[in-house]
């Protein structure tokens, strides 16, 4: 039996979180009765499994952007020129 790196445990929490067990059945359900009926629900209403996938997902993604605006600020010329006059 491995053990687990504190590392690795916690990257598997954020899986799990991000990916909640059951998700693919619930999408796959939902599928199956939005074909069959005329269900206008989206499926994150009916399934609470799938609302927290993209709730996750959402709070990964607007943290990746919230990254990606930092490196662009910092590898701006103006970043440059408040870095020159000491300005952090």
């Amino acid at each position: 039996m491995e053990v687990l790196t504190h590392e690795e445990y916690l990257g598997w929490v954020d899986f799990f979180e991000r990916n909640p067990d059951g998700w693919r059945e619930d999408l796959r359900t939902y599928y199956q009765m939005s074909s069959m009926s005329k269900l206008k629900a989206k499926p994150e209403d009916v399934f609470p499994a799938i609302k927290a996938m993209q709730e996750a997902n959402k709070a990964v993604n607007e943290d990746e952007e919230r990254q990606k605006a930092m490196r662009t600020f910092k590898a701006s010329p103006f970043a440059a020129m408040m870095a020159q006059a000491g300005i952090k």
